[in-house]
């Protein structure tokens, strides 16, 4: 014959206990949470490098563009208030030196 466990509440669950036997439930939920909550898909160092780096070339494309909105403006106003920025704008790169 199988005795059902008694607690010191009476007839409330075993997670209820007056022993704290809710930390047992409460430590088992952040194991599940670990093993099967986001964690499974943002841990991975693969996925997270291949989110990443996505991400980073997004940013970098976004601010590359910024950027050159941004210099083609000011080259723009540069020119009108003074003649000779032409010839410096022949001689240096706008963003990337040796290439742009």
């Amino acid at each position: 014959m199988v005795q059902r466990a008694r607690t010191a509440v009476g007839n409330a669950p075993w997670w209820k206990g007056a022993r704290g036997e809710w930390l047992v439930v409460a430590q088992l939920a952040l194991m599940a949470l670990v093993f099967f909550g986001p964690r499974t898909l943002l841990g991975r160092p693969a996925w997270a490098l291949l989110v990443q780096g996505w991400l980073t070339l997004g940013y970098a494309a976004l601010l590359f563009v910024f950027l050159d909105f941004k210099s083609r403006r000011e080259e723009r106003w540069l020119t009108e208030k003074f003649p000779a920025y032409g010839d410096y704008r022949q001689r240096a790169r706008k963003l990337i030196p040796f290439v742009y």
